[in-house]
């Protein structure tokens, strides 16, 4: 029966360098960005959906509050 060689073995030369297709580069300052950007994002849908369901909920039942209200602010006059 052959022997089958280790997973850390390797075949051929190993002092021969591997290099890497261009396709597999990675930078890890653009991963970061695009993950952070991504996560970003998803917080914001996830925000907005939770806001619009509150919205809707109280919209459809006024015992947990006013959906749509007022707000009333005082105007601040300039002193000279």
């Amino acid at each position: 029966m052959p022997r089958l060689p280790a997973i850390h073995e390797r075949s051929g030369n190993q002092s021969q360098a591997h290099s890497l297709p261009k396709a597999q580069l990675v930078n890890p300052l653009g991963d970061f960005l695009r993950r952070t950007l991504v996560w970003g994002v998803a917080l914001v849908a996830i925000v907005y959906a939770g806001d619009y369901a509150v919205v809707r909920l109280r919209a459809a039942y006024p015992r947990l509050g006013l959906a749509f209200d007022s707000v009333q602010m005082e105007q601040r006059t300039r002193s000279r």
